[in-house]
């Protein structure tokens, strides 16, 4: 991304219209806002303040540009007029450029202050936060999940040290009780987070919610028995950027690497509970991935004739539940031979290399080495059904289905 894509080509000076260019190599501070957002006045003033003051002890390149959400064009030039730095023009041209910036950034209402590199790139989407806690902390970099756990992470009893969940998976929880989906999946996640601590598993449940009444907030950490960023976090929203989360509800998985292996889990615990623990869906790889990317990794694959077909979609959503449960047992069994699969078009390299070879019927579900692209197996009847996975499994495993070689 450049500076182009969130401004256009052209931007407003004091002197009058500049050109986008002029920005370059330099850190860029955005203000979005509108003068009717008292909030956003306030912010206005103080940041007013310390652009004179970076500018002249910091960093004399600093730059800042307004984005304006104001109601109209008079109401964006009264607000405008006060200040002393760059804006985008308020006029359809440019819509395009902030519309772009807004999904870029998440801007969601009132007002955000975003801070980009002299690379161009967002370094922070919402700065809004980091720069009212310490003006002088120029260029108001975003802190860390690490920095916002060992600020907000609790229990029923206190605080605890988010070292305390090395090791361990991490599910955050984001909820809200006036949400009707969030009510209708919590229940849900109440019972698994039981069944987590009657069978000890290696998984600590984080609650993030905005709760408005404490007592109900406690009720809720007691009932889940789970770790919480606390009653009406100032945090909340930072943590929410922090992992990328975007939806209510939202359960995303992190692995004992804090690395985010299942970005939403809802529909997996809410359909199928335990029995998909530990809810990773890294075991799942879409539509046409790099095979070369998942290593030597045995996985099953799912070659689809028919896409656009309305029987073939439902059946494939079908199967993929049925495929994702039996390869999550062999996962959590500890045998791996056969726990990932992906799905793959004709028009792939894999299936591309089967028609040029020997086998000129591409089959609908195969076994390949995902190591070695020359090998891959078929069911001995070429069919896929949900009910021959089993025996399509368990004849690959003891070596009884038909082994292709590609030429």
């Amino acid at each position: 991304m450049s500076h182009i894509n969130y401004f256009g080509y052209t931007i407003m000076g004091n002197d009058g219209p500049a050109s986008t260019y002029h920005l370059r190599g330099k850190t860029v501070g955005v203000l979005i806002g509108s003068i009717e957002s008292v909030d956003c006045q306030e912010f206005f003033t103080k940041l007013l303040a310390a652009y004179y003051r970076i500018r002249e002890t910091i960093d004399s390149n600093f730059e800042v540009v307004y984005v304006s959400t104001d109601e109209d064009r008079e109401l964006f030039d009264q607000f405008y007029g006060l200040m002393p730095w760059f804006g985008v023009p308020y006029d359809e041209e440019h819509m395009p450029n902030i519309q772009c910036l807004f999904e870029l950034v998440k801007f969601r209402g009132d007002y955000q202050f975003v801070m980009l590199d002299v690379s161009e790139e967002i370094s922070n989407p919402c700065a809004t936060e980091e720069f009212l806690e310490d003006e002088n902390n120029y260029p108001w970099p975003p802190k860390s999940l690490d920095e916002l756990m060992a600020l907000t992470l609790q229990d029923k009893n206190g605080s605890v040290p988010f070292s305390s969940l090395d090791g361990k998976r991490i599910a955050f929880y984001f909820t809200d009780p006036t949400d009707p989906n969030c009510v209708d999946f919590d229940p849900a996640m109440t019972d698994v987070c039981t069944q987590l601590r009657t069978q000890n598993r290696p998984f600590e449940v984080i609650l993030c919610t905005k709760e408005p009444v404490e007592k109900n907030h406690d009720n809720k950490v007691k009932a889940l028995n789970c770790k919480t960023i606390g009653f009406q976090s100032p945090y909340y929203d930072r943590v929410r950027r922090a992992v990328d989360a975007d939806y209510l509800p939202q359960v995303l998985i992190m692995d004992e690497n804090r690395e985010t292996v299942s970005p939403n889990a809802c529909e997996l615990i809410k359909d199928n509970g335990m029995a998909a623990y530990p809810w990773d869906q890294s075991l799942c790889v879409d539509i046409n991935v790099d095979g070369t990317k998942l290593g030597k990794r045995v996985a099953v694959m799912v070659l689809l004739d028919n896409e656009g077909d309305a029987e073939w979609e439902q059946f494939k959503r079908t199967f993929v539940k049925e495929l994702y449960l039996k390869s999550n047992q062999a996962f959590m069994s500890g045998e791996r031979r056969v726990p990932y699969y992906y799905y793959c078009t004709k028009t792939s390299f894999t299936v591309g290399k089967i028609h040029e070879g020997t086998h000129t019927v591409a089959p609908n579900m195969i076994i390949t080495d995902l190591g070695n692209y020359r090998s891959f197996w078929i069911p001995n009847n070429n069919e896929i059904s949900l009910s021959n996975i089993d025996t399509f499994i368990d004849e690959y495993s003891r070596g009884l289905c038909t082994r292709g070689v590609l030429e």
